[in-house]
């Protein structure tokens, strides 16, 4: 686990990395708050920033931070001629950790021969690199004791040295841009609206008449395939228009192998002249100047002249030279131009690249979004990307990817930096090894740049081509820059996607409790806990076991399995079945089922279904397992450490209601048994027929039925006739019995009773609706019923349908206070009571339904 101090320094850097003052132009800003923030957090009294002065090797001081002054200010360069020993630690060590500045050997150079490390006891220096070439120097200082440096402060500070370099690099290409474009401004001012080739033209012929010379040829070269060939000419000598050479051949062949100018008097005895002179030998004296960028020839400029005895002088010498460094400026101006189209491809690439990976769904599609935008530029269809568990490969062959990540993870020579190739014979000479990888396809030259999260190699990015190439540091930049990119992307995706995983079992969770939160049947609540888990752990199959009251093992809900098959395991291997699942109170994944050991139908189902994978969610109570979740996958199968937290939570969740459910369903069964005995009870008190709420119940559900009332109504209808009575508990006998008409106090206890059966009623939560039909039954229909004067449809059709039958039922019963009726009379007095008592389709409906039931 990573320390606290470790979290610590991870939240300074990504506030650092989001400070605004990245996108400020200066970049001395942003170093002044680095170097503030590294010496406030490491408690360092000074903090040094230098660049390397790659050409004239030294180091030039950016910035001094010293945090007991809170001043800024520059120390004098470092010439590192002398101080070879200590250029040579800091190019090949990742830090350097002093802890006995006048002693340690490593810095005894730069002790002895500069000031500025006087009174610095301890100190901590960082190379930073761009590129993977130093770049630059980090100087952590203390002088008011040795301090040993524990590693999570060096691996900020060399975190905080790589954004340094990162931002200098940075800053750099923003500086060198606009002085590209300044270039470029005063380029076209000077030269005008011609393009290239145009110029060439004309300096060719502005050239052949300073030097008096009859022939100026302009050669470009290739200096990977070691080729030259005429671009342009000012009255060329036949054959010479679209002359080809290889270097060495011919006087510009020369010119451009040795990089120097070659001044014949006579070509004819020149031994490496071009076959085709000696066709028409039509010319004598020769000069030749090259074209050097970067060390390499990219232009030759040949002049020629048809008479020997006029050799080229040292001042036509000096004039070819100076009309050269104008030649060179027409090709700066070339090369700057295709530096800027590059720069600004390359900056939009970033831009593409930087905003459509907010939208990424994984780091799949991050991988093809970096390559879609970056092979284009690169003019390349040829590239693998290796990050962590991901590949995508583009133009190759998918072995060459096994053999490649065979090879690089076996060495350690390209960790840190990216590896450039221009030719398979240079890879030859510089990488012998993952040359070995490249043998059986059509690369000629790559680009491998490391895909790096602090010091962690997660994979690599590797871009090639099918041809040689001589690759721009640009192109290198770009590739180093995607490579990183994809690093941090990945990253971000990563804890993105399983945050979204997070919320959105989260919010899965959150909808299944509601549907925990309602009161239900046992059987009900075994079927939405099993539903439950088949939604959030979306199993191919699945099933529950539950153990017994009786402790017996229970198939309680299956998905995708008949329930035949699970109850002939369970009878078969009940007990090796507990032993395996509910043994453990632990969620656990057989991530493969070839692995383990099952009884033997268990294992043939497995076998037959080709199951792979298999999740095990315990059930607990009270300590003890007493049920468990088989989930069965077809595919392999993770299980995060947080989803099974969030999935114990559902556990959890699921016995309390299936607990609750079993609990409140034994109590309604109670209580109902204790409400049907009332009723029976109120019953006996007033009817002199045995059973008349039995029958009321029959004749209520045939004509409920008729009327097509659904299953879950009639069976409220028939308990609400079964229990329509039981209000008139409150009821005192004399007035039950009463032989005449009911005073006005008495009349109001009689209106009282459905209200108090819909009270008695209402505890059980399933049975309401019942209450509510008891507590209406007493409406008429034309509105002048009670207890709340309902009419029409306001009263519940069960109501109405109880109205009828419980009607019918009392008229042919005799009472204290009168005598019964015949059955025909009965329904006759229905008939006329039909639209002011009653509903006239339950009247013709109950009419219809009587011969089935009397």
């Amino acid at each position: 686990m990573k320390s606290e101090t470790h979290q610590i320094y991870n939240n300074i850097l990504v506030q650092l990395a989001t400070e605004p003052r990245l996108n400020s132009s200066e970049g001395d800003s942003m170093n002044r708050t680095l170097m503030e923030v590294l010496a406030s957090t490491l408690d360092a009294e000074r903090v040094c920033l230098w660049s390397l002065q790659s050409e004239q090797l030294y180091l030039e001081s950016e910035n001094s931070y010293s945090r007991t002054t809170g001043k800024h200010s520059k120390l004098p360069q470092l010439n590192l001629r002398n101080l070879p020993d200590f250029f040579h630690v800091i190019r090949t060590s990742r830090y350097l950790d002093i802890f006995n500045l006048s002693q340690d050997e490593r810095v005894k150079e730069l002790v002895e021969t500069t000031d500025h490390m006087t009174g610095v006891k301890s100190t901590l220096l960082i190379p930073l690199r761009s590129g993977g070439a130093l770049s630059g120097l980090l100087q952590v200082d203390q002088t008011r004791s040795r301090r040993i440096w524990i590693n999570d402060e060096i691996q900020f500070a060399c975190q905080v040295a790589d954004l340094a370099a990162m931002n200098t690099q940075h800053f750099d290409i923003r500086y060198r841009e606009r002085q590209l474009d300044h270039v470029l401004a005063f380029a076209r001012d000077l030269e005008g609206k011609f393009d290239f080739f145009t110029l060439c033209e004309r300096f060719a012929a502005y050239l052949a008449g300073a030097l008096q010379a009859e022939h100026v040829l302009i050669f470009k070269t290739d200096p990977h395939h070691r080729k030259l060939w005429v671009v342009n000419q000012y009255s060329a000598p036949p054959g010479y228009e679209k002359l080809y050479l290889d270097y060495r051949q011919g006087a510009a062949g020369m010119c451009a192998d040795h990089g120097r100018v070659i001044e014949i008097a006579d070509y004819s005895t020149f031994k490496a002249r071009e076959e085709i002179y000696d066709q028409f030998n039509p010319f004598q004296a020769v000069l030749v100047e090259p074209i050097i960028r970067k060390g390499k020839t990219v232009y030759v400029l040949q002049a020629m002249r048809k008479e020997s005895n006029k050799r080229f002088r040292r001042l036509e010498a000096r004039v070819m030279q100076q009309m050269a460094a104008w030649f060179g400026m027409l090709v700066d101006q070339t090369l700057l131009t295709e530096r800027i189209s590059s720069l600004i491809e390359y900056r939009k690439t970033l831009n593409h690249i930087l905003e459509t990976s907010h939208f990424v769904s994984g780091v799949p599609d991050l991988i093809n979004t970096v390559l879609d935008y970056c092979l284009p530029v690169l003019k390349t269809r040829m590239a693998i990307v290796l990050l962590e568990e991901h590949v995508v490969i583009r133009g190759l062959p998918g072995k060459f990817e096994e053999d490649l990540s065979l090879i690089l993870n076996g060495s350690q020579a390209w960790r840190s930096a990216p590896v450039v190739i221009f030719s398979m014979e240079q890879a030859a000479q510089l990488h012998p090894i993952i040359l070995e990888a490249f043998q059986e396809t059509d690369i000629q030259a790559f680009v491998l740049a490391p895909v790096m999260i602090e010091d962690t190699r997660l994979g690599y990015f590797l871009v090639a081509s099918s041809q040689c190439c001589e690759w721009k540091d640009d192109d290198v930049a770009l590739v180093e820059i995607a490579a990183k990119h994809l690093g941090m992307e990945a990253r971000r995706v990563k804890t993105f996607v399983e945050n979204q995983q997070r919320a959105n079992l989260t919010w899965r969770l959150n909808n299944i409790s509601l549907k925990f939160s309602h009161i239900l049947s046992y059987a009900e609540a075994v079927q939405v806990v099993g539903n439950a888990a088949v939604e959030i752990m979306q199993p191919d199959h699945a099933f529950i076991l539950l153990r017994s009251p009786q402790k017996t093992l229970v198939n309680a809900f299956s998905y995708a399995i008949p329930d035949w098959t699970l109850q002939q395991i369970i009878e078969t291997e009940g007990n090796e079945l507990e032993n395996i699942f509910l043994c453990c109170p632990y969620p656990f994944l057989i991530q493969n089922i070839m692995e383990n050991t099952f009884p033997r139908l268990l294992g043939k189902y497995l076998l037959a279904e080709d199951i792979c994978s298999i999740k095990a969610l315990p059930f607990m109570y009270q300590e003890q397992t007493i049920g468990m979740v088989i989930a069965l996958y077809e595919d392999p199968q993770t299980w995060p450490e947080y989803e099974q937290e969030m999935m114990m939570i559902f556990a959890r969740s699921a016995v309390l209601t299936l607990q609750n459910a079993w609990m409140y369903e034994e109590l309604e069964k109670g209580y109902l048994e204790l409400a049907l005995v009332l009723a029976d009870a109120m019953e006996t008190r007033e009817t002199s027929i045995s059973g008349i709420s039995m029958r009321i119940a029959n004749w209520a559900e045939t004509t409920a039925r008729h009327l097509g009332c659904s299953e879950e109504e009639i069976r409220d209808i028939r308990w609400a006739a079964m229990l329509h009575d039981i209000g008139k508990s409150e009821i005192p006998d004399q007035v039950i019995h009463k032989p005449g008409p009911l005073s006005k106090e008495e009349w109001n206890i009689v209106q009282k009773a459905p209200t108090e059966g819909e009270k008695i009623i209402r505890p059980l939560q399933r049975y309401r609706p019942v209450g509510n039909i008891i507590r209406s039954f007493h409406e008429r229909f034309d509105g002048s019923g009670y207890p709340d004067n309902l009419k029409e449809r306001e009263i519940p059709i069960g109501a109405r349908i109880l109205a009828v039958a419980e009607a019918y039922g009392s008229m042919i019963d005799q009472r204290a206070y009168r005598k019964a009726l015949k059955p025909h009379e009965a329904l006759e007095e229905i008939r006329n009571n039909s639209g002011t008592q009653f509903d006239p389709r339950v009247v013709e409906a109950f009419i219809t339904a009587i011969p089935a039931v009397v």
